[in-house]
């Protein structure tokens, strides 16, 4: 019998419904902002006010080489290389006004065995873009991005 739990090696995580080739790795916060509701002559808050829902979720990947000779050709329909030359962060060049205009995405985790998408992350656009270069390791991306919402598999049809 398969196994019940998800693990990160049946996962798939996809952007616009592509492939993420090098993902190693995603995790993301749902957040509902209450503020509390304090009155006079009360010590205690009277209640906690619903204010504000937030999206955020984080990525990281490997950096790949592309158009190395004899390098392992990613299948189509999977994304690999320069996040920019992705469309995950915008491209700006000499002109900033192209983050201003970048479209949104969509992103999804879903399991390879079953194919049921576990979240789905909606309007996302990403945030920042950490890399790291060091002497003795992969070099790594970690992509921070906002979303207007997420939804589990308890809310998808």
């Amino acid at each position: 019998m398969p196994s019940q739990t998800w693990t990160g090696a049946r996962c798939i995580f996809r952007i616009n419904g592509a492939k993420v080739a090098f993902a190693s790795g995603c995790d993301g916060t749902e957040e509902v902002v209450y503020e509390p509701v304090d009155v006079l002559d009360n010590l205690e808050v009277f209640e906690y006010a619903p204010v504000g829902y937030r999206v955020t979720f984080n990525c990281a990947i490997f950096k790949t080489v592309r158009g190395l000779a004899g390098a392992k050709k990613v299948p189509e329909g999977q994304l690999y290389g320069s996040v920019k030359q992705m469309g995950i962060m915008p491209q700006q060049g000499l002109d900033l006004n192209n983050i201003m205009t970048s479209g949104w995405m969509k992103a999804t985790l879903e399991d390879n065995q079953t194919h049921q998408t576990l979240k789905q992350i909606e309007e996302v656009k990403c945030a920042t873009n950490n890399w790291s270069v060091t002497a003795r390791g992969i070099v790594g991306e970690n992509l921070t991005f906002n979303a207007i919402r997420i939804r589990d598999e308890s809310e998808l049809s």
